[in-house]
């Protein structure tokens, strides 16, 4: 008995080499599809005792072949005996698993052990969303619209003897050691400035700067500038309060450079500057942001609460060539959620100087502390409203007076 097997590229070509190898009278016994092309198992139709008329290799069509092909032939021409091997023949094949079956499914078991990897590097080797202290963490800190990139590195530093019980108060601590603190800029003199978008409220925050200036050194050591020469009335706010101030006033002209003002301030104890917002359009802005850094000038990225974290990133990156030395976050009271413009202020590594939360003049003002504005943006992000008012604040004119209760 000769039963062989012949696997080629397709049932054409198998055939072919059937019918060169057994003859025209090869009797096919099964088919199947594998890894390399068609697999057929043929015999020598004689050793089968199969009559000519049976179908064989000479006459099966270039479809699909079957075991039930021999059994139809034998039931016409029965035998005495038939052989086991015809018998076995048609029991169906075993499926056995090829080459590229296995390399597939290690290529899949590497994928997945490389993204399980990357996930636990990603998630600080913490569960930001599953449960636990770590997965609480997580969503207290999104419900305050930090990004996420922020978060996970905050989940990652919360202590690992943190429990549910003490949870809120290492929230607070984490976010309010990751926020530093600029103190008192003003309180140090020199010529500070204070850049940032139209709108951000550079004016106004420079205008509560001098005030409170005014209120505790007196109006002799100070001056008032802006370099707002392209807006018409651009300066008159400022122009109107140095006249109730009764402080000097500049007002640049057109095409002065920020230098050239600066000279003609003289040498006071402190010259507060207000710029315009820049536009992408016109290139002189952007030189007058690296003026501004070439004169060793003190810039405040003003920066409103109430802005889109896309809006507040582009505008940080569109005002660093001033190398601002902190940043001064405007408008909380008019905002939902404080995550966005802290989260900028941690991706850039900007210190907090200032906070304003209304439109008096100078009472809005506070010096910037860590743990208060973690506090609120905490509290924003659990209650959605702000945290209780603050008690009320001493007497402008203290030592206390910018300090927030």
């Amino acid at each position: 008995m000769d039963m062989k097997r012949f696997i080629g590229p397709d049932m054409r070509t198998t055939l072919r080499m059937v019918r060169e190898q057994l003859g025209p009278d090869a009797v096919i016994l099964s088919n199947r599809r594998v890894a390399g092309g068609i697999e057929i198992m043929a015999g020598d139709g004689v050793d089968f005792g199969v009559p000519a008329e049976a179908p064989s290799a000479e006459s099966y069509p270039a479809g699909a072949a079957s075991a039930a092909t021999l059994s139809r032939a034998q039931a016409r021409h029965p035998e005495p005996q038939r052989p086991v091997a015809a018998a076995r023949a048609e029991a169906p094949a075993t499926p056995v698993p090829s080459e590229d079956f296995f390399a597939v499914r290690g290529e899949i078991r590497e994928l997945r052990a490389l993204m399980e990897k990357q996930l636990g590097e990603m998630r600080g080797d913490k569960d930001p969303w599953g449960p636990g202290v770590e997965g609480l963490a997580w969503r207290q800190f999104t419900r305050a619209a930090l990004p996420n990139d922020v978060v996970r590195v905050l989940v990652s530093s919360l202590a690992g003897d943190t429990t549910e019980d003490t949870l809120a108060q290492a929230l607070s601590e984490t976010l309010a050691a990751a926020i530093a603190e600029a103190g008192d800029v003003v309180a140090r003199g020199g010529v500070v400035a204070a850049v940032g978008p139209t709108g951000a409220g550079k004016t106004t925050t420079l205008c509560k700067l001098a005030v409170r200036h005014v209120l505790e050194h007196g109006p002799g050591s100070l001056v008032l500038a802006s370099a707002d020469a392209a807006r018409l009335g651009g300066a008159d706010m400022l122009r109107a309060v140095a006249r109730l101030l009764d402080v000097p006033f500049l007002a640049a002209s057109e095409g002065e450079s920020i230098t050239a003002l600066i000279a003609r301030a003289g040498d006071p104890d402190l010259l507060l500057l207000d710029t315009p917002g820049i536009s992408r359009r016109r290139p002189e802005d952007a030189t007058r942001l690296l003026e501004l850094a070439a004169a060793g000038v003190h810039s405040l990225l003003v920066l409103p609460a109430n802005a889109q974290l896309a809006w507040l990133d582009s505008a940080a990156g569109d005002y660093r060539p001033a190398r601002p030395v902190a940043a001064v976050v405007t408008k909380i009271d008019e905002t939902v959620s404080l995550g966005e413009a802290l989260g900028v202020l941690l991706r850039e590594g900007l210190p907090l100087a200032y906070l304003t939360d209304g439109p008096e003049i100078p009472d809005d003002l506070h010096i910037g502390r860590a743990w208060e504005i973690a506090r609120r943006a905490l509290a924003l992000g659990e209650a959605g409203e702000a945290p209780p008012a603050r008690p009320a604040r001493p007497a402008v004119g203290s030592s206390n007076a910018a300090r927030i209760a």
